[in-house]
C-alpha cells in the first residue's frame, strides 16, 4: 500500500468525522463553526506530518495537534472532559518534551545539516557515538509516550472515556499513526548501532508488551462501556509498538496503519450509538434496564469482534503480517503475543453476550435523526474495513503484500 492510498483514507475518514461533528452531535454547543475549525487544524497537522521527511517539523506538526486535541476534548463541558483535557496535553506535552531534547541530540551527534530522517539515518550509522544513544533514548521514550506505552498510557483511559465519542475516534484514530511514523525510522536507526548493554528499541518492545498485559487485566476488570472501548485501544496500541519494532517493509507499515485508522473510527462510532441508546455506560446498569436496541447492540458487538478476532478483519490479516514478519527474522516469541488477541476476545464475549439476552429497546424520538446519520457511517466503515481485510487476503494469497 502506498502512501498516497493511505493518506487518501485517512484524509476521507477525517472529513467524514467532521460532517458527524457538524450535523450529527448531541451536543449543541458542537454544531457552532469553533469547534468544526479546531477539528480541521487537527486533521491538518496530524496528515501533513504523514508526508514530511524532516524530523523537526515532523515534531512540530504532532506537538501541534495535542494543543488542538485537547481543545476538542473539552468539547463535552464536563469536569471529568476538563481533567482529561489537561492529563491529554500535560502527559503528551511531557512526552514530546523528552522526544524534542533527543532530537537535538540525534541533531548534534549525526553532525548534519538538517533533521531529514533519510540523511540522519546514514550519518547515524556512521556517528556510533553516546550521544547519538541518548538522543534515540530520549525521543523513543518520548514518543512511545504519545502513543500510550508503557509507563505513561494513563492518559489514554481518560481521554478516550470521558470525550465525546466522536472526539475519540478522531484521537484515537490519527494520533497512532503519526506517532508511528515517528517513530519508525528510530528503530531503524537504533538496530545500526552497537549497545553494550540493552538497546532502547528491545525495551520499547518489552514496554509495548507490558501495554498488551495491562490492557487485558484491566479488559477484565472494567464495566465501563467507555472504558471497555479505551482498553481496546490501548491494546492496539501495544501490538502496534511491537509490530514497529519489527520495521516492517513500508507497504506493509501503511497497510497496518490504516486499518488501526479504520479500525478505532468503527468502534467509537459504534460505542457512541450504544451509549445515546442506554443512557448509561455501567453495564451491570444496562443489563438490569432489562432492554437494549438490537441493531444497534448488534452493531457495536460486530465492531468489537472486528477489531479483534473477525476472520476478514485487517486486524487479523495484520496479526498474520507481524507473525510472518517475526518468524522470518528468527523471533520465535511472537506466536506468544498474538495469543493475547483471543484471550481478549473471550473476555469481551464474557462481559457483553449477556447483553444479546435483553429485550429490544426503541430509538428515543429526539434522538433518532442524530443516530439514523451514525448508524449509516458506522455501517459504512464496516464496510471499508471487510473491504480492506478482503484486499489483505488477496496481497498474501497473491504474495504480494509480504515479501518473505
Amino acid at each position: 500500500m502506498k502512501l498516497e492510498i493511505f493518506a487518501g483514507l485517512a484524509i476521507y475518514t477525517g472529513l467524514t468525522l467532521t460532517f458527524l461533528f457538524i450535523f450529527a452531535n448531541t451536543r449543541e454547543k458542537g454544531r457552532t463553526i469553533f469547534w468544526p475549525l479546531i477539528i480541521l487544524l487537527f486533521l491538518s497537522t496530524i496528515i501533513g506530518s504523514f508526508f514530511t521527511k524532516d524530523m523537526g517539523l515532523q515534531w512540530v506538526l504532532i506537538e501541534a495537534s495535542t494543543l488542538s486535541g485537547a481543545v476538542l476534548i473539552s468539547t463535552a463541558k464536563t469536569e471529568r472532559s476538563m481533567k482529561a483535557a489537561w492529563k491529554f496535553l500535560l502527559m503528551n506535552s511531557y512526552g514530546l518534551g523528552i522526544a524534542f531534547i533527543g532530537l537535538l541530540f540525534i541533531f548534534y551527534g549525526s553532525t548534519v545539516k538538517g533533521l531529514n530522517r533519510e540523511l540522519v539515518s546514514q550519518s547515524v550509522n556512521e556517528h556510533d557515538t553516546l550521544i547519538v544513544h541518548v538522543g534515540i533514548w530520549f525521543t523513543l521514550f518520548g514518543y512511545s509516550a504519545k502513543l500510550g506505552i508503557f509507563p505513561n498510557y494513563s492518559w489514554v483511559g481518560d481521554t478516550y472515556a470521558d470525550s465525546q465519542s466522536l472526539v475519540s475516534a478522531l484521537i484515537a484514530s490519527f494520533v497512532p499513526p503519526a506517532v508511528s511514523l515517528a517513530i519508525y525510522p528510530l528503530i531503524q536507526m537504533d538496530k545500526t548501532l552497537q549497545h553494550k548493554y540493552i538497546s532502547p528499541s528491545t525495551v520499547f518492545v518489552i514496554f509495548s508488551f507490558i501495554t498488551i498485559l495491562y490492557s487485558i487485566w484491566k479488559l477484565y476488570h472494567t464495566n465501563d462501556i467507555r472504558r471497555l472501548s479505551a482498553k481496546i485501544a490501548l491494546f492496539h496500541s501495544g501490538l502496534l509498538g511491537v509490530i514497529l519494532y519489527f520495521s516492517p517493509e513500508m507497504e506493509i507499515l501503511y497497510y497496518i496503519l490504516l486499518t488501526v485508522l479504520l479500525v478505532k473510527t468503527m468502534l467509537f462510532l459504534s460505542l457512541g450509538l450504544l451509549r445515546m441508546n442506554t443512557k448509561t455506560r455501567d453495564l451491570p446498569e444496562i443489563i438490569k434496564s432489562g432492554s437494549i436496541h438490537k441493531g444497534i447492540l448488534y452493531v457495536f458487538l460486530f465492531a468489537v469482534f472486528i477489531s479483534l478476532s473477525f476472520p476478514l478483519s485487517p486486524v487479523f490479516i495484520s496479526d498474520i503480517l507481524l507473525l510472518f514478519t517475526g518468524l522470518a527474522r528468527n523471533a520465535y516469541w511472537v506466536p506468544f503475543i498474538l495469543f493475547s488477541g483471543p484471550i481478549s476476545f473471550a473476555i469481551l464475549i464474557y462481559k457483553l453476550l449477556p447483553l444479546c439476552n435483553l429485550s429490544d429497546k426503541a430509538i428515543n424520538e429526539k434522538d433518532k435523526k442524530i443516530i439514523k446519520i451514525r448508524y449509516i457511517a458506522t455501517l459504512h466503515f464496516m464496510i471499508l474495513i471487510i473491504l480492506l481485510g478482503t484486499y489483505g487476503v488477496y496481497k498474501i494469497q497473491f504474495g504480494e503484500i509480504f515479501h518473505g
